[in-house]
């Protein structure tokens, strides 16, 4: 199992994504994780996406 945070940019901050405008398939799609767990932060602003998963081989995260 690999654990690691992606902090999202700024812009996508200013946005304020909602957490039911995301896609689960489209993060299943991109991210290809075995379990998404995503991290409600700070009055319901998305800041960081943890995913907890066993990636397959050849997928690199950037």
């Amino acid at each position: 199992m690999t654990g690691f945070q992606v902090e999202l940019p700024d812009a996508m901050r200013r946005l304020n994504i909602s957490l039911n405008r995301l896609s689960s398939k489209f993060m299943r799609k991109v991210l290809y994780p075995q379990e998404l767990r995503i991290m409600d932060v700070g009055g319901n602003k998305l800041n960081s996406l943890e995913f907890t998963s066993i990636l397959p081989e050849g997928i690199e995260v950037l």
